[in-house]
């Protein structure tokens, strides 16, 4: 029997505390089933060799166990925080720190940026939480681990492990938006990413949100980059063919077809966001919210305190909205139209104190930025067995190129681009030798982990008999897990950093299970086996280990010979045509 008699902290534990827990929680969840731990005193009994055992644990924090999104042999000890949100039926919580189970028994502590939603559903099934996973999967920032389900107090409940976003809801920026002053440009930015986020990440992956409003939208201010906009919470969402008479949703930002019972279409969800981007403008919430309000959408107190903005241009944008927010589905337009009317209000605006030649190649860079992102997004998903790394470092160069080396025209196509990775940098050669830097380290990085995933199979396919099962079976899995990262394709700059990042824990766990084979089999003392980190990383030749040593040089000619990279640019030729290489006096 195992008592737990002071409180065990999952997220600061001792190595003879994390080994018992670890053991014992994983015993319970594979003899009895259990997922959840609360907090505090709990007893579980469990079915021994003679009789049944009562265990007591005390824990500080609660604790669910799911399987790994990607192998669900694996399992994941989430520790549950403090409530960070709450809704009709649901509780959001954060999450402290995910423990894996290693092959001792012991918990690995790994601190994410983490969530956990816990929901109870009024009907005895799962069909709410399930239809939230299925949509939510499909959109990429989210990060949504598989369902853990549990019946609580006679309903059915489940907890829903996703990414924590980064910055604030937008609905958090409104109540406050008499304290936090949003500039004009910032508004306009923050316009133009709500528009274009609710199209790449919802209506992309052909699903209608259903509940678009301030509090589903998470929104990261950066001053002087891009801001950031994340859609999130997509429980009440479904396919873009799917046919229903629902009314879904929250009924302040319900367009009139909604109220009505007719099928919810994306032109519902730009009904919804035209609401909220009339906050974001300063108008004021409608203090009742029925069909008729809903019809001839009024805005009261739009544009108050902007007094900067002149009576011409608050039309211009109270046009844009009105439009989002037509009676008629038809008659709102797409959400390219009103991205569009935003970023051309944006250059008239922002630009008008310069000349006007550098306000028309701003707008020039601009929209080349705007298509390349496209025309690159789609290359990517249509003609992914001809994607390589370099494709976008040469459509960039080749853009970049065909304007002035100026720090504005470069911010301008940085942050219109989205590459966080680059900002800050204001001049052709810097990105160009940051993009070099960053695509050479993930290239060098990866063929680091091909090869010790190459040694680690050698070995497992030659057997390990002198482990365990359950020793082998993590192996298998380890190397399941290697495999699918390599063959990863990184779709931006921003996803270089971070598959390096990977590629190289990846590559220090094989390395500690290469160790410990060798020394077993071998009978030896701990090998010391090296990696390059950097292309210009050197070792001499008398360097041992399992991993080859390759010059840098070698290596470089060899990935570029296999890159096969087309002479002529692979994307649209809207740069060629709309761009005039222009050399500054």
């Amino acid at each position: 029997m195992f008592q737990s008699k002071p409180v065990i902290d999952p997220v600061n534990m001792t190595e003879d505390e994390s080994r018992q827990l670890g053991r014992l929680l994983l015993l319970i969840h594979e003899v009895n089933g259990d997922v959840y731990f609360p907090a505090g005193k709990s007893v579980h009994w469990v079915d021994g060799d003679d009789d049944f055992e009562r265990h007591e644990i005390n824990l500080k924090y609660p604790v669910i166990i799911r399987t790994s999104r990607h192998n669900p042999q694996q399992l994941r000890l989430e520790v549950i925080g403090n409530v960070v949100g709450a809704g009709a039926f649901s509780y959001v919580y954060d999450i402290l720190a995910t423990l894996v189970p290693q092959t001792d028994g012991s918990l690995e502590k790994k601190v994410k940026q983490r969530i956990v939603k816990f929901q109870i559903e009024k009907k005895h099934t799962y069909e709410v939480v399930d239809n939230e996973h299925m949509h939510a999967a499909a959109v990429p920032h989210l990060h949504i681990k598989r369902p853990v389900y549990l019946d609580y107090e006679g309903k059915s409940a489940s907890f829903l492990v996703g990414r924590k976003m980064p910055g604030k809801s937008l609905e958090y920026l409104v109540k406050l938006r008499d304290t936090i002053i949003l500039s004009l440009d910032e508004r306009l930015r923050l316009s133009i990413e709500l528009i274009h986020a609710l199209q790449e990440q919802v209506h992309a992956n052909l699903i209608v949100h259903r509940d678009v409003k301030p509090a589903n939208i998470f929104v990261n201010l950066i001053t002087g980059k891009k801001s950031q906009a994340f859609y999130i919470d997509f429980g009440l969402s479904k396919s873009k063919y799917e046919y229903d008479k629902q009314m879904a949703g929250t009924p302040l930002y319900l367009a009139p077809e909604v109220w009505k019972g007719v099928n919810a279409t994306p032109q519902s969800d730009i009904y919804a966001l035209g609401v909220a981007l009339s906050l974001v403008w300063g108008a004021s919430a409608l203090k009742k919210a029925n069909v008729e309000n809903s019809l001839n959408r009024q805005f009261p107190g739009l544009f108050t305190g902007m007094t900067a903005l002149d009576p011409g241009r608050r039309n211009r944008i109270k046009q844009i909205i009105s439009k989002m927010c037509a009676n008629d589905p038809a008659e709102r337009g797409t959400l390219q139209e009103a991205e569009a009317a935003f970023d051309a209000l944006r250059y008239e605006i922002m630009f008008s104190a310069v000349d006007v030649r550098k306000q028309n190649l701003l707008k020039q860079v601009h929209d080349a930025a705007y298509h390349l992102r496209n025309d690159l997004k789609n290359y990517y998903l249509h003609e992914s067995d001809k994607w390589n790394i370099n494709t976008i470092r040469r459509e960039i160069t080749k853009v970049m190129w065909k304007f002035p080396d100026d720090a504005e025209l470069i911010t301008e196509f940085v942050n219109t681009f989205g590459m966080s990775t680059l900002g800050g940098l204001t001049d052709r050669e810097s990105i160009n030798n940051k993009m070099k830097e960053l695509t050479s380290e993930y290239i060098f990085m990866k063929d680091d982990l091909r090869t010790a995933y190459k040694s680690l199979d050698q070995l497992v396919q030659g057997g390990v008999p002198e482990f365990d099962g359950i020793y082998q079976a993590y192996l298998t899995s380890l190397l399941h897990n290697v495999s699918r990262r390599l063959d990863i394709k990184p779709a931006t700059v921003d996803d270089l950093p971070e598959l390096s990042k990977k590629f190289s824990k990846d590559i220090a766990r094989i390395q500690l299970e290469i160790d410990l084979i060798l020394r077993v089999k071998n009978k030896l003392a701990p090998a010391q086996h090296y990696v390059r980190r950097l292309p210009q990383a050197s070792l001499p030749a008398s360097a041992g280990g399992l991993f080859a040593v390759k010059k840098a040089a070698a290596m470089e000619t060899k990935a570029e010979s296999q890159w096969e990279i087309p002479t002529e640019s692979i994307v649209s030729q809207f740069y060629d045509n709309n761009i005039p290489t222009i050399r500054k006096k």
